[in-house]
């Protein structure tokens, strides 16, 4: 049988062996379990051997320290020890004082941050903008500050010129969405005016920052031609069930106006024949009564409903025309008109929902 690993007999020699059983409290308080407590004091004896073979004492242990020791505790074969392990080690040695604390970085701050900060207190103060707006101009603005104003770092802003911000501007806005390359503009010609209010350009380049075109409703998709129209109807081969159905669904949106999704919510029901009205099911559980010239629906609809339904009784319960077959409530013979009136039709008993069928022979 394998004996269950017992962190506190892990043996310590050198400078760390004083700190032996506070370390093991210290990884039984973290909730370290007993083989994986074991293997960190494991390692944390080792890093003492090689402490007193390098003749390097507790307050010399930095973090280059630490890393040559992994390095070369690695290359004798354990791979699977990395730096992180010895974090718990290394945290309680400097909360006890016997290592120093390590060392805060020291954050670099470049020309980029210092004229964005800057900005950034202009956009608040003077223009009176809130913080969520001054983030976003700040996010448009920085490619400018970087690759025009502070390229590599170094501090350029007063060789600024029309030429480089519209060189600036070539190379981005054609690669942008209209929206983007909108906040892009306006960004800039925000921060071309703090450059020459603070002095900081002798310029006025603000007038070089072209608008982007974005005219009424031009995002919205061309509507087709009519002889794409022409086209896409010739395309429905109305010799065949599928071809029928197809031209009922473009001539409902051609027609009519309406949705894909419009069309698919369609019932029998929603047709008023007599009153010659639709009702659609729009978005947002809207519901309109348009008016449909009756007589323009006729040939198509009598066809598709009247010659395809009876061969396709699947469609009563899947697909998204299954709300247009004659298994829907109130699709009675007499609601009807034109096919049959009753004439040669029954009600459906199989399904029980009254769908007008022909008789059996």
């Amino acid at each position: 049988m394998h004996s269950i690993p017992d962190p506190s007999r892990v043996r310590f020699t050198g400078p760390l062996e004083r700190y032996a059983s506070g370390l093991v409290g210290e990884l039984a308080s973290l909730g370290y379990t007993t083989t994986t407590a074991t293997g960190r004091l494991q390692l944390a004896a080792g890093l003492s051997r090689w402490l007193d073979a390098a003749d390097i004492g507790l307050e010399g242990l930095s973090q280059p320290v630490i890393d040559r020791f992994v390095h070369e505790h690695r290359s004798r074969g354990a791979g699977g020890h990395q730096a992180p392990p010895l974090g718990p080690i290394v945290g309680y040695l400097r909360r006890v004082g016997a290592v120093p604390a390590a060392p805060l970085p020291v954050p670099t701050v470049c020309a980029v941050d210092v004229l964005l900060d800057r900005f950034s207190r202009y956009l608040a103060g003077q223009r009176a903008l809130t913080e969520p707006v001054v983030r976003a101009y700040l996010h448009w603005v920085r490619p400018f500050a970087q690759e025009v104003l502070c390229p590599g770092g170094v501090d350029r802003v007063g060789e600024l010129s029309a030429d480089a911000v519209a060189g600036f501007l070539a190379a981005r806005l054609p690669v942008m969405s209209r929206k983007s390359a909108q906040m892009t503009a306006s960004a800039l010609r925000s921060l071309l005016r703090f450059l020459h209010a603070e002095a900081m350009v002798s310029l006025w380049l603000v007038e070089a920052v072209p608008t982007v075109a974005s005219w009424r409703l031009s995002g919205l998709p061309r509507a087709l031609s009519s002889r794409q129209v022409d086209a896409l109807l010739g395309a429905c081969d109305t010799s065949d069930p599928v071809g029928r159905r197809d031209l009922a669904v473009i001539m409902l949106m051609r027609r009519l106006g309406l949705r894909c999704a419009e069309v698919a919510a369609l019932r029998l029901q929603d047709i008023d024949w007599p009153a010659g009205t639709v009702t659609i099911h729009g978005k947002g559980g809207r519901i309109d009564r348009v008016p449909c010239r009756w007589m323009q629906v006729k040939p198509w609809w009598t066809t598709c409903v009247r010659g395809d339904r009876t061969r396709a009784p699947a469609r009563c319960s899947s697909g998204p025309w299954h709300r247009l077959c004659r298994c829907t409530p109130r699709a009675s013979a007499a609601s009807w008109p034109g096919l049959g009136g009753g004439r040669g039709w029954e009600p459906c008993t199989a399904t029980g929902c009254g769908t007008p069928r022909r008789p059996k022979r």
